[in-house]
């Protein structure tokens, strides 16, 4: 039988809903895969929706072309714009945090299939909480590559983030976003 791993996963927080996920694996070559947990469909040149998340085929097509030949792996990403707040207490600003270093992770994620499998695995038999393949990959102690993604790549977690994704939608539509 193909090895197979399973668990669940969260960011920590108490307003999302942990997801439980499942993974077999059937090749041993470790070959590097895109990540999700969902299907991933899209049109040359178009944008597709991805587990909760708005996306660009042409930040796919970068995320594979940067990373085909890593050893790690990598993400999707953008550089954080907005002043980041670090709460001291709840309602409280402790301090600034310095924008500098800061990205938005963003998905699909892409890592040698063998060293995600060995990285969940160990996240899982440690107890320790990761909020994305990237986490776990990074408590195994290494550092996947950022791959800069277009920053209309958003999740759509909220119902008000429909309206966003349909704004950015048009505005690509008319070609107004580039």
């Amino acid at each position: 039988a193909a090895p197979t791993v399973s668990g669940t996963v969260s960011d920590g927080s108490l307003t999302t809903t942990p997801v439980t996920f499942t993974i077999t694996f059937n090749n041993t070559n470790d070959p590097p895969v895109v990540s999700t947990n969902a299907g991933l469909t899209v049109a040359e040149g178009g944008n597709a929706v991805l587990d909760g998340t708005l996306l660009r085929t042409t930040d796919v097509d970068r995320l594979i072309d940067e990373l085909a030949a890593d050893p790690v792996g990598g993400i999707l990403a953008s550089r954080v714009v907005d002043t980041i707040k670090l709460e001291q207490r709840p309602g409280v600003v402790g301090k600034t945090l310095p924008r500098e270093h800061l990205w938005r992770a963003f998905t699909p994620q892409m890592f040698r299939l063998g060293l995600l499998h060995e990285a969940l695995n160990a996240a899982l038999q440690s107890g320790s909480v990761v909020s994305d393949e990237a986490s776990a990959i990074e408590l195994h102690g290494l550092q996947p590559r950022l791959i800069e993604g277009h920053s209309d790549n958003i999740k759509i977690t909220h119902p008000s983030d429909l309206d966003l994704a349909a704004y950015y939608l048009q505005q690509q539509h008319f070609g107004v976003v580039r």
